[in-house]
């Protein structure tokens, strides 16, 4: 079976737990502390992805790891993933799932590329004009990459907005050779 086949559907039925029960924001944030931890440490990685470490220590390990610090059903359905032989999609679960909440939550993924980093007040004020266009929340991450030479670039969903100094002299360039 595809990969993103099962991920969405357990990530489907996690979401659906979570609606259903009016624990989704807490399920979301909890799913989303484990999936952070398990990016940074590759220790519970190299446990998740291993086939050769027995199913039984795996959900030892995550119930000492995870115990009183996230929801039980959040818990529970790592322990699910584990039991069913699925740990190794939890990275790919837990994207899926993070699809369906943001759709759900109304949250619209935001890039903003710079040269120099923007100050704080800056990234809020583009948020908040993206709320008020869109009508949908904004989680803004930014990139510096220093190549754009001034401007910026920003990317909210699969659209892209150019205005970078890079972007206008490429725009230049393409112009001129035509």
């Amino acid at each position: 079976m595809n990969d993103s086949i099962i991920a969405r559907r357990y990530a489907k039925a996690f979401f659906e737990v979570g609606n259903e029960s009016n624990q989704l924001d807490i399920f979301a944030a909890d799913l989303k502390g484990v999936y952070d931890i398990y990016r940074s440490d590759k220790n519970l990685r190299f446990l998740l992805d291993n086939p050769v470490i027995i199913q039984s220590k795996k959900r030892k390990i995550l119930e000492n790891v995870f115990q009183n610090r996230v929801h039980k059903t959040v818990l529970h359905f790592l322990i699910v993933l584990v039991d069913k032989g699925r740990e190794e999609y939890f990275p790919f679960v837990y994207n899926a799932f993070k699809i369906l909440y943001q759709k759900h939550a109304k949250i619209q993924q935001v890039a903003i590329t710079t040269a120099q980093p923007f100050d704080d007040s800056t990234i809020q004020k583009i948020s908040d004009l993206l709320e008020e266009q869109t009508g949908l929340k904004s989680e803004t991450h930014t990139i510096i990459d220093q190549d754009l030479i001034g401007g910026f670039l920003l990317r909210v969903g699969n659209s892209q907005f150019d205005a970078s100094v890079q972007g206008q002299l490429a725009l230049i360039k393409k112009e001129l050779s035509s």
